[in-house]
């Protein structure tokens, strides 16, 4: 997708129809973040989020179809939006996101279906992307989870990528010199036979 400066105005409007269309559907759960060991563990994981300074709009909605994943569960804390939900393939998927001057999303992936040095960081990228593709049809829109995968795997396939490179972000469609979107693979760890692939997009600024 090509932003212009009009469209650029037109997806920063979209963004709040769509807050306010959810906000009116979705019953949110509030939590003690203290308590709730299901989401303890994505919230240390998303500085990213929790670090940004602006009070702005909370995004008191759900990003994922619950008619696809009906033991999809949402909570808000701390001004961030937590999906939590699970695949027939046995994945976990934990997505935080909130909305103010950039639309950010904090993705972490809990998978056994792989088994890799988590040093090799392309192979990583990959697998996340292909994790992200399968779920991608289940995802709202304003997640754009499709240009993000085409661009992470273009960026590992093509690019110039050192094995133990992290962080990479991968800066696309961009205007005016400003307003861009980009998609990070963040890290890998293994936890309990499970490996956690963690990804980053962000779009903005609005």
């Amino acid at each position: 997708m090509k932003y212009t400066t009009v469209s650029r105005f037109l997806f920063a409007f979209a963004i709040s129809i769509l807050l306010e269309a959810c906000h009116n559907n979705e019953k949110v759960a509030r939590v003690d973040v203290t308590t709730d060991t299901l989401i303890k563990a994505v919230i240390k994981d998303t500085t990213s989020l929790s670090d940004d300074p602006c009070a702005g709009a909370v995004p008191s909605f759900s990003v994922v179809d619950s008619s696809k994943y009906p033991g999809r569960k949402f909570h808000l804390a701390d001004r961030i939006g937590y999906d939590e939900f699970s695949t027939a393939k046995g994945d976990s998927i934990f997505i935080a996101h909130n909305n103010c001057e950039y639309v950010m999303f904090d993705i972490s992936i809990l998978t056994k279906r792989f088994d890799h040095d988590t040093a090799d960081i392309k192979y990583w990228a990959l697998a996340a992307a292909d994790i992200l593709t399968e779920i991608g049809p289940t995802l709202n829109e304003i997640v754009e989870i499709d240009s993000a995968t085409y661009h992470l795997r273009d960026h590992y396939n093509n690019g110039v990528i050192k094995r133990d490179v992290i962080r990479d972000e991968v800066v696309y469609n961009l205007v005016d010199g400003s307003f861009y979107s980009s998609v990070s693979y963040m890290n890998t760890e293994r936890r309990n036979g499970k490996y956690k692939l963690s990804i980053h997009l962000r779009r903005g600024p609005l």
